[in-house]
């Protein structure tokens, strides 16, 4: 994986699109993809795919993970 520290990012979610700052990489603990840690506009980092190389945005790795499910916080 190309570490893209402080790069920005289009991330796909759903119908809409962030732009995430690359704060860190690492391997899921779920799946053991390889994935980037974004910080969102709002300051949380978000898990995401790395993006391919012709410059589509990338998706939130929850929307591709099997393991998604374990990561996931319940709603108060």
């Amino acid at each position: 994986m190309t570490t893209m520290f402080g790069e920005t990012l289009l991330v796909q979610i759903g119908k809409t699109t962030l732009l995430c700052t690359v704060d860190n990489d690492s391997l899921c603990r779920g799946c053991g993809a390889p994935i980037l840690w974004g910080l969102t506009p709002s300051g949380r980092k978000m898990p995401v795919d790395p993006p391919d190389e012709d410059g589509t945005p990338t998706v939130s790795h929850f929307s591709t993970c099997p393991d998604a499910s374990r990561f996931r916080k319940a709603k108060a």
